[in-house]
């Protein structure tokens, strides 16, 4: 198994039990997502020390009807982030060039132009549509007194209404593959 491990803050963002394509010349991982009830999602530990089907369910207790996640946000302990166009238009600014830094810091300093090419592209797509986004997502180690994301996010959006679940947006350059 691989986890996908934001750079700057070693918070997991998603594993490859996931189908993904890569867009906007590879700097945008998209995933389709589904929801699913949360007992039926199960969890992935990023150490990879975790059951995948979660644990088992008391029986001769009724339940509730569960609780409905997003299979990708729910397995990574993804949590969500409110910020305004202007406040979303200053974080890619910033994290843009943290990534740019990462890249040339990390012997990928080649990878830097198709990069800003590919996320300035996605970034007027996602403006565009910015009031029909979903949510935004940052990772597990985001602290509510955090005055700023110190990683990187997540964003979901629905392309199709008739899909199971909205689209989850990542860059893939903030990410890394670890393996398990």
């Amino acid at each position: 198994m691989i986890i996908f491990e934001d750079v700057l803050t070693k918070d997991e963002m998603m594993s490859n039990i996931f189908k993904y394509t890569l867009e906007y010349d590879d700097a945008i991982m998209k995933i389709q997502t589904q929801y699913k009830a949360a007992d039926q999602v199960g969890s992935v530990d990023i150490g990879c020390g975790n059951e995948f089907g979660g644990g088992e369910a008391d029986a001769g207790v009724d339940e509730e009807p569960a609780e409905k996640v997003i299979d990708v946000v729910y397995n990574a302990g993804l949590q969500e982030y409110h910020m305004d166009k202007k406040e979303f238009m200053s974080f890619l600014k910033a994290y843009f060039a943290k990534i740019v830094k990462y890249l040339e810091d990390n012997g990928k300093a080649d990878r830097v132009p198709t990069f800003k090419k590919g996320a300035t592209d996605f970034t007027k797509f996602i403006v565009k549509k910015y009031d029909e986004i979903e949510n935004i997502y940052v990772g597990k180690s985001h602290s509510e007194d955090d005055d700023e994301i110190k990683g990187g996010i997540g964003i979901t959006y629905w392309e199709d209404e008739s899909a199971k679940g909205p689209v989850l947006y990542l860059f893939k350059d903030g990410l890394k593959e670890v393996k398990c």
